[in-house]
């Protein structure tokens, strides 16, 4: 039998950084440059652990809106792609 998704496909298993700039103007396309800030300025605090993820949830989901959370996980994402490849890339 023929085991999907348990190969890689030569050449792709080396990770990627992300565009999160890009990610950020698709965000702020969508609601604002002022929410933006506010979305911003929310990631910036959970990530630093001074609010806590239901707090972010809530609040992230009334600054963005349910219809651009897809776009809010995915730069979520890509933060933490590209720190872990900065952390290992330095080793």
């Amino acid at each position: 039998g023929n085991s999907r998704g348990t190969q890689m496909p030569t050449g792709q298993h080396h990770m990627v950084r992300t565009d999160t700039l890009e990610l950020k103007s698709e965000i702020e396309k969508k609601i604002g440059r002022a929410k933006t800030e506010s979305y911003l300025n929310l990631l910036s605090k959970f990530l630093s652990l001074k609010i806590s993820k239901s707090d972010f949830d809530k609040l992230i989901i009334a600054t963005v809106k349910k219809e651009n959370i897809g776009l809010h996980n995915a730069l979520l994402r890509g933060i933490i792609t590209n720190v872990c490849l900065s952390k290992s890339n330095t080793t």
